[in-house]
């Protein structure tokens, strides 16, 4: 993908329909669409069938969007300056779509779709049990998981950390620096932030095995393991093992047995989990009650890094790891 042409996130769905038209024709429009694509699919099998040579019809895709948010034209046009002919990725959170630009005036702007993809998770899935940092550093956290991928969010309260989180304002200001990210990074499936937890509730989370689809990989700089070790032997066990059921350690769990239906499912790596402390760290208790419930208990480096950068750290190490 091209670093140099700008990713702008968008309102409008890409279904739109770039004339003034009523829902119910929009409507319309969609299932005519839809039937259109059934004809080209219907008419390619018959064509297969005959052994045809003929060129397959096409089925029919949108090939124009107009975008009339106002701060968003006032955004492409006062800030990216972006002019007719320029190329252009447009996103929202089920689509991404790569374009030129048709026309753009103060009050909209149209342009012309080359392709358009279903936004697709990065996998394996990394899932954060986040501290509720001070807020410069929470957003930059929120910031640099969305550039790596990560799958899901889940900011927790423990006695050291802020506990007036999870407005609706919160949520709002949150996203928008998910949508930054995503712009900076061409990254543009956004991690999906759950409501905060009491770290107490999610100690029970974990040890009920609610989630205990995910190796839970708690980082402290008193760790007895080394995370880049224990993420290769993570690695080496889902990929170099080939039989149905892995053997029992800590960062293994049964895989189901290989079926007709999902004849894959055995190298399909598992999920993992992270849960970092809190600036003032966890205190002894809060490490009690989750030391018994986590997957591995690993360190990053030597030395006593801010939350915010072993977050970033330890994630760019597992994307790096698990590609």
């Amino acid at each position: 993908m091209n670093a140099h042409i700008f990713a702008l996130y968008i309102k409008e769905q890409f279904w739109v329909s770039p004339q003034h038209v009523s829902q119910k024709q929009v409507q319309k429009n969609i299932a005519v669409q839809t039937l259109t694509q059934k004809e080209a699919t219907a008419q390619k099998i018959v064509e297969q069938e005959r052994g045809s040579k003929k060129q397959e019809t096409q089925p029919l895709v949108q090939q124009e969007l107009i975008i009339q948010d106002s701060a968003t034209v006032h955004r492409m046009l006062h800030v990216l300056r972006l002019e007719k002919n320029d190329p252009i990725i447009v996103f929202n959170q089920d689509y991404s779509a790569t374009g030129t630009i048709l026309e753009i005036n103060k009050k909209s702007c149209a342009i012309a779709l080359q392709t358009i993809t279903t936004t697709k998770q990065i996998t394996p899935t990394i899932h954060w049990f986040l501290p509720l940092l001070d807020r410069t550093d929470f957003e930059q956290s929120i910031y640099h998981l969305t550039v790596l991928g990560v799958t899901s969010i889940t900011p927790y309260i423990s006695k050291k950390t802020r506990h007036n989180w999870g407005s609706e304002k919160d949520f709002e200001r949150i996203h928008s620096v998910m949508v930054s990210a995503a712009e900076q990074s061409k990254q543009f499936c956004l991690p999906k932030i759950n409501k905060p937890e009491l770290l107490e509730k999610l100690s029970e989370k974990i040890a009920s095995n609610s989630i205990a689809h995910y190796h839970t990989i708690l980082l402290d700089v008193a760790g007895k393991e080394n995370l880049i070790t224990t993420l290769g032997q993570f690695v080496e066990q889902f990929t170099a093992d080939t039989s149905p059921i892995l053997s029992h350690s800590k960062l293994t769990t049964a895989r189901k047995t290989v079926t007709a239906e999902d004849p894959t499912i055995a190298d399909k790596p598992a999920n993992l989990a992270f849960i970092a402390g809190p600036e003032g760290d966890l205190t002894p208790d809060e490490y009690a009650m989750i030391m018994p419930h986590v997957s591995a208990h690993c360190t990053l480096t030597t030395t006593v890094l801010k939350a915010c950068d072993a977050i970033f750290l330890a994630s760019g190490i597992a994307r790096t790891m698990l590609v």
